[in-house]
């Protein structure tokens, strides 16, 4: 991943407006509003892998600053995208659509670019951290009517496959996250089977989205350890939140990505 901007580069007195002059490249630029914070860090990192973009927000400060996507902001720059966002930790609030919500951890919300958003990052002692995955909605066979109602709104925690894809995008931003060659496809199966899922549709979250989704976190949680001598299968399965037995099942599903480790019969 790029680093777009870091408020750790300049110095402490110039690291609001350097903000608000950063936050105008994003994919969807946006404006901040409100008073200058005494104390803020603002990191935001970016890795593009085919039609979609990773983002990763952190975020900390010792006023709440508030961030909107206006109008004004959209008909000067529109990517035509949806966002699915993550929140890592608590403490983000989001408007969108007349949906109001603030994110607990692992919670999973769904955004339009095209349509005006407000953010309102909170103070406290822990850093604030989300997760974008932003992609054109051209790629989403859905009928946008059928979408708009979710729009603005967080995955319910129940929802099949939710957790999973939350483990996934977390691995994303791990060191070499975003190194697998086939990792578009990954997203494009993880992003329009999530909707599916939301909408109750039977091809949302299927068995082989599951089997794509755990071999991007088993090759990640691979790449990641491949200079550790102790690395094993029963290693492997705690670190992806899986069984043993479920990960012998996956490696003869999917085939050989695990041949090489210590210790496989």
């Amino acid at each position: 991943m790029y680093t777009l901007y870091d408020t750790r580069t300049v110095h402490p007195f110039d690291r609001y407006e350097y903000t608000r002059a950063s936050i105008a490249s994003e994919l969807a630029p946006v404006a901040i509003h409100g008073r200058s914070p005494g104390q803020l860090l603002a990191v935001m990192s970016v890795e593009k892998v085919g039609d979609f973009a990773v983002e990763v927000a952190t975020w900390a400060a010792d006023r709440e600053v508030v961030v909107r996507r206006t109008e004004r902001l959209i008909r000067a720059c529109d990517p035509e995208c949806y966002r699915i966002y993550l929140g890592v930790t608590p403490g983000v609030r989001m408007e969108q659509a007349d949906h109001r919500l603030e994110f607990r951890a692992r919670d999973i919300g769904l955004y339009d670019v095209s349509r005006p958003w407000t953010t309102t990052h909170t103070t406290g002692r822990a850093l604030l951290r989300v997760i974008m995955l932003t992609f054109p909605r051209a790629l989403v066979p859905i009928d946008r009517a059928a979408i708009r109602p979710l729009v603005g709104t967080v995955m319910p925690r129940n929802l099949p496959g939710r957790g999973l894809v939350a483990q996934f995008l977390v691995g994303l931003t791990e060191p070499a996250g975003t190194d697998d060659p086939g990792l578009a496809d990954v997203l494009r199966e993880c992003a329009v089977g999530l909707i599916r899922q939301r909408l109750g549709e039977p091809s949302g979250i299927t068995p082989h989205t599951r089997r794509l989704l755990y071999q991007a976190c088993i090759n990640g949680i691979i790449r990641r350890n491949l200079g550790n001598p102790a690395l094993d299968p029963d290693g492997i399965a705690k670190e992806a939140n899986i069984s043993p037995r479920y990960l012998r099942v996956l490696h003869g599903l999917i085939g050989g990505w695990v041949l090489r480790l210590r210790g496989w019969r």
